[in-house]
C-alpha cells in the first residue's frame, strides 16, 4: 500500500497508474497481487485540500495561485497569513487582488488590502479596473466598497479611465457607487463635473436623485440646470418633488425651465410662474408661446381675457395665434363673443387669429362656421388654420367636415394638416378615411396619417394597418406603421416590429421609448442578440441600468450572444449574482471553451456555498486543471465539507 508520507502528486500518479493498469490486465490471485496494485487507501480530503493549497501557493499559474490564496484564507491556518500578505505586490493583478480579498476575509492587514484594491482601481489599466469593478467589488462589504470607490476615483488622473469608471458606476444599483457620483456636485470645473452628471442622467435611475438633489441645492445656475436635467430624465413623482425648489431659484432662466417642466403636471406654483412668463413682453417669443400652450392645456382659467388682449399688440404671427388660442380656451362668454366678432374683421390676420381661438372655445356651433371656412378653398394658410381648429373642436361633426375637405383638397401639405386634425378629433369616423389615403402613396400625407391613427387609438383598424407596415414603398414609413400598429394592437404589431429590428432605420432607438413595457422587454431581448455589435451594445447599456443590473435579460445570453461584449457582460452578471437558480447555467459554463470563463463559473458556484454541490466539487479535486482543483478545495472549505 502506498505510504501516506509520499508527496501528494506521487500518490495521485500511483493511484492513476493503478487504475489504468487494473483495467488492462487479467485478474490475479490474491496472493499474487503486487503491493503497487493494491486498492488505494481512502482519500483523506482534508489532507488533499491542504496539499492542493500548498501546491497552488507555489504555482506560476496566476489563476492557480490566486485561488490558492483565497482557499488558504478560507482554511484559516495562521501559518499561511504571511504568505498571503506577501502577494499584495505580485506583478499579476489577479494574484495581488485575490491576496487582498483573502486578507479582508481574514481581517488581517485589512488596511493594506484595501489600499491594494484602491491603487489598482486608481492606476490600473483597463483590464485591471474591469476586474476590480466586475469581480472584486461584488465580494466586498458595502462600507469597504464605498471607501475604495471614493479614494480610487479621487486619485484617477487619466480622463478616459475616470469617465469609463463613472459610467459603470451610474448603471449600478447600490448606494456606495452613487455616493461616489454625488461628490461630482462639488466639482467646480464644468467639463469634469459633466463626467459625473451625464452618465447619471442617461441611466435615469432613482439612485440619481442623490446627485440631482445636491446639484439643485447649489447656488450657481449651471449646477441647478444639470440637476433639473437628471430629474427630468428620472421622471417620477419623487423627481418632480425634488425639482420644486427650483421654482424659487434666484436664476430666472432656471426658474422658468423648472416652471415649464412642472406646470405640465399641474403644479400650482409652477403654473403661476408660467402664466407670468407667458404675459411678460420682455421674454423670448418661443418661450412665451410654450408657456401659453402649457397654461392653455392645463389651467386656462388662470388667464383673464383682458391680460391676453393686452399682450396682442406688436406680437408676431405665431405669438398672436397662441394668445388667441388661450383666449378661446378660457371659454368665457366674453371671449367667445369677441372671437366671433373677429371673424368679420377687415384684416386676414385677425380672421385667422379668430379661427385659432374658436378652435379652443368648445362651442359646438363653431364646427359649422369653421367647416364652411375650410370648404371655401380660400388661401392655404386660412385652410390650414381652419383644419387645425376643427381638430381642436373635436367630435364626429368636426371629423365629418374634415373628411369632406380631404376629398376635395389637392395641396399635399394642406391634406397632411387635415389628416392630423382628423386624428385630434377623437372620432372613430376619422380612421377609415385616413387609411384610404395610404393607397395614394403620398409620403407627406401618409406620415401625417400614421400620427393621426396613433392619436385616435382606434384598435379596430389595426388589421388594416398591417399591409402598410408590410408593403408601403417607403421603408421608414413601414417602420413607423409598425410602431403605430404596436400601440394600437401590441399582439398584432409586436411580431412585425421585432422582425424589422433586423434592419432598423437610423435613429430607431428614440422611436422605441413609448412602447408598452412588456413589448419593450421583448425588443430589448431581441436587440441584445443583434448581429450588429453596435446595436447590441447600445441595448446592453440600457438594460444594465435596470434595478437588477439587467440580469433578467442577460442570463439567457451567457452562452450564445452574438456580441462578444454582451456575452462577456452576461457571464459577469450571472457569476456575480451567484443565484441558486443559476446553478445549472453556471455548471454549463464550467464546460465553456474559454478557460477564464470556466474558472469564473467554478468560482461563482464555490461562492454560493451550496452543500448540494459537494459531490460535484469533490469530483474536481483530481481534475487535470489545477486551478479548478484549487477552486474546488476553496468551495468545499466554504461549504464546511473540507474533511
Amino acid at each position: 500500500m502506498p505510504s501516506r508520507s509520499l508527496p501528494f502528486a506521487r500518490r495521485v500518479a500511483c493511484a492513476t497508474l493503478a487504475l489504468s493498469l487494473g483495467t488492462a490486465l487479467p485478474a490475479l490471485a490474491d496472493e499474487d497481487v503486487d503491493p503497487l496494485f493494491e486498492e488505494p487507501a481512502p482519500v483523506d480530503r482534508a489532507e488533499t485540500i491542504r496539499d492542493l493549497i500548498t501546491l497552488g501557493l507555489a504555482s506560476e499559474d496566476a489563476a492557480v495561485r490566486a485561488w490558492a490564496l483565497r482557499a488558504a484564507a478560507a482554511h484559516g491556518d495562521r501559518a499561511w497569513r504571511d504568505t498571503i500578505a506577501g502577494e499584495l505586490d505580485n506583478a499579476q493583478f489577479t494574484v495581488r487582488l485575490n491576496a487582498a480579498l483573502a486578507l479582508l476575509d481574514l481581517n488581517h492587514r485589512a488596511r493594506d488590502a484595501q489600499a491594494r484594491i484602491t491603487e489598482d482601481l486608481a492606476t490600473g489599466d483597463a483590464q485591471t479596473r474591469a476586474y476590480v469593478l466586475d469581480r472584486v467589488f461584488p465580494l466586498l462589504p458595502e462600507a469597504t466598497r464605498a471607501r475604495v470607490l471614493r479614494d480610487g476615483v479621487a486619485r484617477m488622473d487619466e480622463e478616459l479611465a475616470l469617465r469609463q469608471t463613472l459610467a459603470q458606476l451610474a448603471r449600478r444599483a447600490t448606494g456606495a457607487e452613487h455616493a461616489v457620483l454625488e461628490a461630482g456636485a462639488d466639482i467646480d470645473d464644468a467639463e469634469r463635473r459633466a463626467w459625473y452628471v451625464d452618465p447619471v442622467r442617461r441611466a435615469a435611475r432613482e439612485e440619481g436623485l442623490g446627485l440631482a438633489g445636491r446639484l439643485v441645492a447649489q447656488r450657481d445656475a449651471e449646477r441647478q440646470r444639470e440637476g433639473l436635467a437628471i430629474l427630468q430624465a428620472i421622471a417620477t413623482a419623487d423627481a418632480r418633488a425634488a425639482a420644486a425648489p427650483l421654482l424659487r431659484s434666484s436664476h430666472a432662466a432656471v426658474a422658468q425651465e423648472a416652471g415649464l417642466y412642472l406646470a405640465r403636471f399641474g403644479d400650482t406654483g409652477a403654473l403661476q410662474n408660467v402664466r407670468d412668463l407667458a404675459l411678460n413682453a420682455d421674454m423670448d417669443v418661443e418661450l412665451r408661446i410654450e408657456a401659453l400652450r402649457i397654461v392653455r392645456d392645463t389651467a386656462p382659467q388662470m388667464f383673464s381675457m383682458e391680460q391676453l388682449q393686452e399682450a396682442i399688440p406688436g406680437s408676431g404671427v405665431e405669438l398672436r395665434a397662441a394668445l388667441h388660442e388661450a383666449i378661446g380656451a378660457t371659454r368665457s362668454p366674453e371671449a367667445v363673443a369677441w372671437l366671433e366678432a373677429l371673424l368679420d374683421a377687415d384684416f386676414a390676420e385677425e380672421r385667422m387669429d379668430a379661427i385659432s381661438g374658436i378652435g379652443f372655445s368648445g362651442v359646438e356651433r363653431h364646427v359649422e362656421t369653421v367647416g364652411q371656412i375650410l370648404a371655401s378653398q380660400g388661401a392655404v394658410n386660412i385652410r390650414v388654420r381652419a383644419a387645425r381648429a376643427l381638430g381642436h373642436l373635436g367630435g364626429d361633426a368636426a371629423a365629418q367636415r374634415l373628411v369632406t375637405a380631404l376629398r376635395m383638397e389637392r395641396d399635399s401639405d394642406v391634406k397632411a394638416q387635415i389628416v392630423l386634425a382628423m386624428g385630434d378629433t377623437g372620432s372613430a369616423d376619422a380612421a377609415q378615411p385616413i387609411l384610404y389615403e395610404f393607397a395614394r402613396n403620398d409620403d407627406t400625407v401618409t406620415a401625417a396619417g400614421l400620427d393621426a391613427l396613433r392619436a385616435l387609438g382606434n384598435t379596430e383598424i389595426a388589421p388594416q394597418l398591417v399591409s402598410v407596415a408590410n408593403n408601403y414603398r417607403n421603408a421608414s414609413l413601414r417602420w413607423r406603421a409598425a410602431l403605430v400598429l404596436t400601440h394600437l394592437d401590441p399582439a398584432l404589431g409586436a411580431e412585425r416590429l421585432i422582425a424589422m429590428l433586423d434592419r432598423p432605420p437610423a435613429g430607431f432607438e428614440s422611436d422605441l421609448a413609448g412602447l408598452p413595457a412588456d413589448l419593450r422587454r421583448q425588443v430589448d431581448a431581441r436587440l441584445l442578440r443583434h448581429a450588429n455589435p453596435e446595436i447590441a451594445e447600445a441595448a446592453l447599456a440600457r438594460v444594465r441600468s435596470h434595478a437588477d443590473g439587467g440580469l433578467e435579460f442577460l442570463r439567457p445570453l451567457a452562452l450564445d450572444a452574438a456580441s462578444a461584449e454582451v456575452r462577456r457582460v452576461a457571464i459577469n452578471a450571472v457569476t456575480n449574482a451567484r443565484q441558486p437558480q443559476d446553478a445549472e447555467l453556471l455548471t454549463e459554463l464550467t464546460r465553456h471553451r474559454d478557460r477564464q470563463v470556466r474558472l469564473q463559473a467554478w468560482a461563482a458556484l464555490a461562492e454560493m456555498r451550496d452543500t448540494d454541490q459537494e459531490q460535484l466539487f469533490a469530483d474536481q479535486l483530481g481534475t487535470t486543471d489545477v486551478a479548478v482543483r484549487v477552486i474546488a478545495a476553496y468551495g468545499l472549505i466554504r461549504m464546511g465539507r473540507a474533511s
